[in-house]
């Protein structure tokens, strides 16, 4: 064979080759991505902790300055707590357990403060005891304002003392106006006996009637050692000829104790409804079976008395030896 044959076919057999390289390149497979799953969220995640220094407090609290009140004359001590807004409870417990029968003018009593003084007994409070409140009337006074007259009746078998009636205006277009508390005025109102209320109201306009509302009624049963019903005598009432009103009679100590701190009250009515009342006040020593006079004179507005009626207590000497 010729030489240029032979490279003629050594040439063919080289781009053969190189034709077969380049298919096999092209026809290989393209590699597959495989991605890598995330791990998956935590179900719960747990909140930071927070942390903080409470400020300093004080190891004493500040001492308020105590609130006093003086007494004065005529004054009862549930009268002063009602003043105050405070229980009767807790105006005896801060005063050492004062006796309500016993205050003196230019006493000085505690007023006590904050919870303190509004224990859970508030005013008004209900009292199971039988006692009745009549209807108040009021009438004009010359200075102005209101007086209204009522009466508290005790039908029970026990003896009262505190006794505290709220009354409130009833105005004549229908709301209720302003409020204000009447007291007995002696200390206890035995079993069977009435006592007048009375209280006065200034600049209330026209009022078409009171309503009332027993506030405080305590059982004086432990105290009946130490007061005493007083028979009042000779009792006698007219019309005296200067205008008003005169009242005569005696009281008499029937027990068989002296007794000091003479107390007599005498009402007169017109038409069943109270008209005015006196209180006297008697500090000599009236001994057994004695008996002391009474006067007392009533002015001209009050002379249309229709009746009348006087109690009278007192109590027992203290110190006294049978």
């Amino acid at each position: 064979m010729h030489t240029s044959q032979l490279w003629w076919l050594l040439w063919i057999s080289l781009l053969a080759a190189c034709g077969q390289q380049a298919t096999e390149s092209t026809n290989t497979p393209t590699p597959t991505t495989a991605l890598r799953s995330l791990p998956s969220p935590t179900a719960s995640i747990a909140s930071p902790t927070l942390s903080w220094t409470p400020l300093p407090t004080s190891t004493s609290s500040p001492t308020a300055t105590p609130m006093l009140h003086t007494v004065i004359e005529g004054e009862t001590l549930i009268g002063i707590a009602l003043d105050h807004e405070v229980t009767l409870e807790a105006l005896q417990a801060v005063n050492g357990e004062i006796n309500p029968l016993n205050l003196q003018p230019g006493q000085l009593l505690v007023i006590p403060q904050g919870e303190a003084g509004h224990g859970s007994l508030s005013l008004p409070t209900p009292t199971p005891l039988d006692l009745i409140i009549s209807q108040f009337n009021c009438y004009p006074t010359p200075a102005g304002g209101l007086l209204c007259l009522g009466e508290a009746s005790n039908r029970g078998s026990k003896p009262i003392i505190n006794l505290a009636v709220q009354v409130t205006l009833a105005l004549p277009d229908g709301p209720t106006g302003r409020k204000a508390e009447a007291f007995s005025p002696i200390d206890i109102l035995w079993p069977g006996q009435s006592l007048p209320l009375a209280t006065r109201f200034s600049d209330t306009g026209e009022a078409a009637s009171a309503l009332t509302q027993v506030l405080v009624a305590d059982s004086a049963s432990d105290l009946v050692d130490s007061f005493v019903q007083l028979s009042v005598q000779d009792i006698s009432g007219e019309t005296r000829d200067l205008g008003g009103y005169l009242f005569t009679g005696r009281v008499l100590n029937d027990s068989e104790k002296p007794v000091n701190e003479i107390k007599i009250v005498v009402t007169i009515y017109d038409d069943g409804m109270v008209r005015a009342f006196r209180l006297i006040d008697m500090k000599e020593i009236l001994q057994p079976g004695d008996s002391v006079p009474i006067t007392v004179t009533f002015p001209e507005s009050s002379a249309e008395a229709a009746s009348y009626t006087a109690v009278a207590q007192g109590r027992y000497l203290v110190g006294h030896k049978d």
